[in-house]
Parts: structure tokens; C-alpha cells; sequence
């Protein structure tokens, strides 16, 4: 059920990617791939990841596998089993979960997707590929 939810949640955040041009830190719009993977700061580079969910509790950070990178912003979705969806628009590397009520009830069973990375380098923007993060107890 959940792998079904997340096919569908990634065609429709696609349709919504390629069809709306730059609004804010972060790009829509199409943008090189630069060979760069993110993640949440601490763990390991996969397009998957499970994550605590009392870790979502305090800020945190996304990371880049190449450091000459910065990221400039991005967007994360969160969906719940129940079907309670989820859009927030981060301007940096850094979450600070206060300012996203959705860190207060997130549920094992749901999951993130963060995406629109868009990372810089000598002036240059580039985007990584999207990942996702389960909560799980």
C-alpha cells in the first residue's frame, strides 16, 4: 500500500515540478543533475532512508556527498497513512523543525519526500536527485 502511495506521490510531484518556473530559493524548473546525493546530515547517501521519528524532535540538517556544493533550498512532502498530506519550502541546508507543524504528529507508516534540491557552485544551480525518509519507532 505505502509503495503504492509513493509511485503516485512522485507522478504527481513531477507533473508539479516540470510545469511551474522558480518561486522561490529553490528551483522548479529544470536544472542540470550535478553527481551529488543528499541526505539527512549523519546518515548514509540512499535514496531511502529510516529515520527515528523522536530524531525529528530537533533541527537538523541536510547534507551534500561533495562539500563544495551549498545548498540553496529545497522542498519536502510528508504523507501519512491516514492520508494527511504535507508541503514545506526550506531556504538552506537547515530544518528547524518549530517552524513545520508537521514534525509534531508525524506517524510510523508515513513518509517524506525531499525534492527540488537545488545546490550551487561557483555560481552555477544544479539540482540532486529526490529522496525519501520513513519514520519508523
Amino acid at each position: 500500500m505505502v509503495k503504492y502511495l509513493v509511485i503516485i506521490f512522485f507522478s504527481l510531484c513531477s507533473l508539479v515540478s516540470f510545469s511551474q518556473s522558480d518561486t522561490t530559493c529553490h528551483s522548479r524548473s529544470p536544472l542540470p543533475e550535478a553527481g551529488v546525493k543528499a541526505t539527512i546530515k549523519g546518515y548514509r547517501f540512499t535514496n531511502e532512508l529510516d529515520v527515528r521519528r523522536s530524531f525529528f524532535r530537533k533541527n537538523f540538517s541536510l547534507a551534500l556527498s561533495d562539500s563544495t556544493y551549498e545548498i540553496v533550498g529545497f522542498e519536502f512532502y510528508y504523507t501519512s497513512e491516514d492520508g494527511v498530506a504535507y508541503h514545506g519550502t526550506v531556504c538552506d541546508e537547515n530544518i528547524f523543525t518549530a517552524k513545520y507543524p508537521v514534525f509534531s504528529y508525524l506517524k510510523e507508516g508515513g513518509f517524506f519526500q525531499f525534492t527540488n534540491i537545488t545546490i550551487e557552485k561557483a555560481g552555477i544551480k544544479f539540482h540532486t536527485p529526490s529522496f525519501l525518509v520513513f519514520p519508523v519507532d
